[in-house]
C-alpha cells in the first residue's frame, strides 16, 4: 500500500494539475477577448470540457474501486496534459472540441484520489482531507499570478505550461502509486445500489449548487473583477490565501463534527459572500470580500468529502464518489455558458450574484439527509 506521505502528496498534487486545466482559463479571458476570441467562445470551452469530465467520472471510479487508483490518475493526467498543449495548434472554432477531451482525461482523478487517502488513513482521514483540500484553492493562486505574465510572453505560452505540468504529475502517479487496493468483487448489482442510494442522491444535489457557483468563480469573477478597476490578481491572491488557510481547519471541525451540519452553515456564509462581491467588484471592498468569499467557498471542499468517507464504505468509495461527482461537475455544462448569457441580458453584477447564490439551493438536500451509516 501506498504511504501516507506519498498519498496525500501525489494526490492533492494531481488534483491541483486537474483543476489548474480549467482555472487557468479564468486570468486568460482578458488576454483572449483582446485577441477578438468572444466571451461566447470561453463559455463553450468550459462547458464543453465538463461534458468530458462528467463522461469520465464513473468510468474512473470503477477502474479504481476493481483495480487501483493509480493508472486512471496517472494516465488521465499524462494524456490530458498533452492534449492542453494543442489548443494554440488549432482553430478556435475546434477548441470546444478539444475541450471536451481534456475534460474527459482529467476526469479520472478525484473519486480515486478519496478512495487512495481512505486507504491510507482509515476512518482518521477529516485532516487529510483537508490538506486534500488545499488544491481546490491552489490552482486559483497559481493562475492568477502566473498565467498573465505567460500570456504578456506569447499566447500560446500558458496552454504549454499547464499541459507540462499536468503531464508530468501523471507520470509521477504512474511511478511512485502502489497497484492495489483494488475490490473484483464489486459488480454491477452494487453500482446499480449506489444510483439508487437516498443520500449519495442528495449529497449529489447539494454538490450541484455548491459547484454551480463555483464553476462561475472560476470563469468570470477575475474578469468581472479586472473590468471595475479591481486588482484581480491580487483579489484572487487574497481568495487563494484564504481558502488555503481555511481548509485544514475544516477538514480537522469535520473530523470532530457532524459535517453535513457545518455544510449548512457554510452554505449560507458562501451565497452572502458571492452576492456581495458580485455588487461591490471595486475597491476597497472587493479585496475583503475576496476573502470573505474564499474562506466559505473553500471550507465547503473538505467538508463534503469527510461527509463522503463516512456515508459510504471504502469497497465503493470511489465509485460512490464519482457518481456524486458527475452530478456535481453537471453543474461545470451549465455555469460558464449560463453565466455569459445572463451577462448580456441582465448585466455582469446580477449574472454573477445569481450564480453565486446557488449554494442556498443546496441547503434542502443537505437537510433532507438523515441516516449517517455507510452503504
Amino acid at each position: 500500500m501506498t504511504g501516507k506521505a506519498t498519498a496525500l502528496a501525489l494526490s492533492t498534487a494531481s488534483f491541483t494539475a486537474s483543476l489548474m486545466l480549467r482555472v487557468f482559463w479564468g486570468p486568460l479571458v482578458p488576454f483572449l477577448v483582446d485577441a477578438g476570441i468572444g466571451e461566447e467562445v470561453v463559455g463553450a470551452v468550459g462547458s464543453l470540457y465538463f461534458a468530458g469530465y462528467v463522461a469520465a467520472q464513473v468510468v474512473g471510479g470503477i477502474a479504481a474501486d476493481r483495480y487501483s487508483p493509480r493508472v486512471p490518475m496517472g494516465l488521465g493526467l499524462a494524456l490530458a496534459g498533452l492534449l492542453n498543449a494543442l489548443f494554440p495548434l488549432i482553430d478556435t472554432a475546434w477548441w470546444p472540441t478539444l475541450s471536451a477531451s481534456v475534460g474527459f482525461f482529467s476526469g479520472f482523478v478525484y473519486g480515486p484520489s478519496v478512495k487512495l487517502l481512505r486507504m491510507a488513513y482509515g476512518g482518521e482521514v477529516g485532516l487529510a482531507m483537508g490538506i486534500f483540500g488545499t488544491a481546490w484553492a491552489i490552482p486559483f493562486g497559481l493562475a492568477a499570478l502566473l498565467v498573465p505574465p505567460l500570456a504578456e510572453a506569447g499566447l500560446d505560452v500558458p496552454f504549454y505550461a499547464v499541459g507540462a505540468f499536468t503531464s508530468a504529475i501523471g507520470l509521477a502517479d504512474l511511478a511512485l502509486l502502489r497497484h492495489g487496493g483494488g475490490n473484483a468483487g464489486l459488480g454491477m448489482a452494487d453500482l446499480k445500489r449506489l444510483l439508487t442510494e437516498r443520500n449519495i442522491l442528495l449529497v449529489s444535489l447539494a454538490g450541484f449548487f455548491v459547484l454551480y457557483a463555483n464553476w462561475a468563480i472560476v470563469y468570470w469573477l477575475y474578469y468581472h473583477l479586472d473590468v471595475n478597476g479591481t486588482n484581480a490578481a491580487l483579489a484572487m491572491a487574497i481568495f487563494t490565501a484564504a481558502g488555503l488557510a481555511v481548509m485544514p481547519l475544516a477538514g480537522l471541525a469535520a473530523s470532530r463534527r457532524d459535517p453535513i451540519r457545518l455544510l449548512r452553515l457554510d452554505m449560507v456564509a458562501y451565497a452572502a459572500a458571492g452576492m456581495l462581491i458580485a455588487f461591490l467588484p471595486v475597491e476597497p471592498y472587493s479585496y475583503p470580500l475576496a476573502a470573505c468569499l474564499g474562506l466559505a467557498r473553500f471550507a465547503s471542499t473538505p467538508l463534503i468529502s469527510t461527509a463522503l468517507t463516512r456515508l459510504f464504505d471504502g469497497r465503493v468509495l470511489a465509485t460512490a464518489t464519482a457518481i456524486a461527482n458527475t452530478a456535481w461537475q453537471l453543474s461545470g455544462l451549465a455555469s460558464p455558458y449560463m453565466t455569459a448569457v445572463l451577462m448580456l441580458e441582465v448585466g455582469p453584477s446580477t449574472a454573477l450574484a445569481v450564480s453565486l447564490a446557488m449554494p442556498l439551493a443546496a441547503l434542502a438536500p443537505l437537510t433532507a439527509i438523515r441516516d449517517r451509516q455507510n452503504f
